[in-house]
């Protein structure tokens, strides 16, 4: 058998079986007698047998026909079910998601959007690593990588999900000792010279005093990337 059956032609004649009439096979179908004739003729051939017995007042299945109608319902099963389960997998996500971020977003934008997501998609093994390094999705295995600021591999997709923003505050002096020793920038142009203190927290410890050593701006803007 040099050609393979096609799945409308077995659904055509599945539904001839169950009419056990060309004609009503014809009104269901919304087609002509003449088109259900060569469609089953057609099957006959490729397949190189007969499958039905033909009267003037009922159609029935001969051997190979009973054998051929058998596997036609499975095999069109199989396809309904095979649909089915694409499309039930488009509707809900599942398998392993493994994703990056840097600590201080991650903890407190990302992880709280996956614990939802979690609960909302029980089927999703969802995987997130806090990292403040640069990340090679690839070799690491990562399938995403939520960066603040630009993305500048070329070979990474990125999208924009998000707006990141980031003040730069300032406290007055504790006592009036303090303010006549201190130089206190009167705006951020004047900040390098300024003797203050600026105070930074790092994921691995506490807070830590440093002398600023240039200009800073004012309020700081970046934008959240997803790269994948």
């Amino acid at each position: 058998m040099n050609n393979k059956p096609l799945l409308d032609d077995l659904q055509l004649f599945c539904t001839v079986v169950r009419k056990s009439s060309f004609a009503a096979s014809a009104r269901e179908l919304g087609v002509s007698n003449a088109y259900v004739s060569k469609r089953i003729a057609l099957l006959e051939e490729t397949l190189q047998v007969r499958l039905l017995h033909r009267t003037t007042r009922r159609i029935s299945l001969t051997e190979s026909g009973d054998i051929v109608h058998q596997w036609a319902q499975r095999i069109l099963d199989d396809v309904v079910q095979m649909g089915e389960a694409v499309s039930s997998a488009r509707a809900e996500p599942s398998g392993l998601l493994r994703l990056c971020t840097s600590s201080g977003f991650g903890r407190n934008r990302v992880g709280p959007a996956l614990s939802a997501l979690a609960l909302r998609y029980p089927a999703l093994e969802i995987e997130l690593e806090l990292l403040d390094r640069p990340v090679d999705l690839i070799g690491e295995g990562f399938h995403l990588d939520i960066r603040i600021g630009a993305v500048t591999e070329p070979n990474l997709i990125s999208r924009r999900i998000g707006r990141n923003r980031r003040v730069l505050c300032a406290a007055p002096p504790t006592s009036p000792a303090t303010a006549a020793r201190t130089a206190w920038p009167t705006s951020p142009a004047t900040a390098a010279s300024s003797s203050a203190n600026a105070t930074s927290s790092s994921a691995n410890g506490p807070c830590k005093a440093r002398k600023a050593r240039k200009s800073p701006e004012s309020a700081a803007h970046s934008r959240p990337t997803m790269a994948k």
